[in-house]
């Protein structure tokens, strides 16, 4: 499918995501009204909203799904977000012990018997915004 934000997007296939955009930040809006959350609903209902188009990518299905109630809409993208969240955090923390754990076996040559030799894997501050280590 075509990026929608390109030059031959279907302006109201944009249209309807826009409005969808502002559904959700006024449902959530009304629901949270800390100051905390104010910052952060514009990017929270982009990020939903987008969940909502991998769901219903074509402008007709779209159209139907926003016809109705926005709440049911609304709670299966919170979900497939939280999931999506999870699995993120879930990979993260594997690569972290898979890093803290990295190592090599090798033969000590002066007792014949294996040890563990770690590899150490440079910190942040150690490489460079192209990924070069310093």
């Amino acid at each position: 499918m075509a990026d929608p934000s390109g030059a031959e997007a279907d302006q109201q296939f944009v249209m309807l995501r826009t409005a969808m955009r502002e559904k959700i930040f006024e449902y959530i809006g009304r629901k949270q009204s800390s100051s905390e959350w104010r910052w952060r609903l514009p990017k929270l209902a982009k990020r939903l909203e987008e969940v909502l188009y991998t769901k219903f990518p074509n402008k007709n299905d779209y159209y139907n799904m926003m016809k109705g109630p926005v709440e049911p809409q609304l709670q299966f993208a919170i979900k497939a977000l939280s999931a999506q969240n999870q699995q993120i955090q879930q990979n993260l923390q594997m690569a972290r012990e898979a890093a803290s754990s990295y190592g090599t076996t090798t033969p000590d040559v002066n007792h014949g018997d294996i040890r563990e030799q770690s590899a150490t894997l440079p910190a942040d501050d150690d490489v460079d915004r192209t990924g070069e280590i310093l």
